[in-house]
């Protein structure tokens, strides 16, 4: 489990070595009954700020492109409308509905 003294290192190194861009990355998978699996990959781009909010994982230190609060700070809602793992799933769900 990450713990604010974990957020805080992460914050550093990163703002120590000056590269604060960041890409929070899913990558879903799905294999039909018969053919080859099909991956869908869902990403989200910002930046790593010192620590905000609460969260799951990295949720604190994260701050999506275009924003001014971590997805710590935000609402369920807006993180949702937002998140990498939204979008994989709806390029799954498009996939299935034209395959299905």
């Amino acid at each position: 489990m990450i713990d604010a003294v974990d957020l805080q290192r992460m914050y550093e190194l990163t703002n120590g070595v000056g590269e604060p861009e960041a890409l929070a990355r899913t990558m879903i998978g799905y294999r039909p009954a018969e053919g080859q699996p099909v991956f869908f990959e869902g990403i989200t781009r910002g930046v790593i700020v010192p620590p905000k909010g609460s969260g799951f994982g990295f949720d604190p230190i994260f701050q999506p492109e275009g924003y001014d609060q971590t997805f710590g700070q935000m609402t369920a809602e807006q993180k949702l409308r937002l998140s990498m793992r939204t979008e994989a799933f709806m390029q799954l769900r498009d996939h299935l509905d034209q395959t299905v």
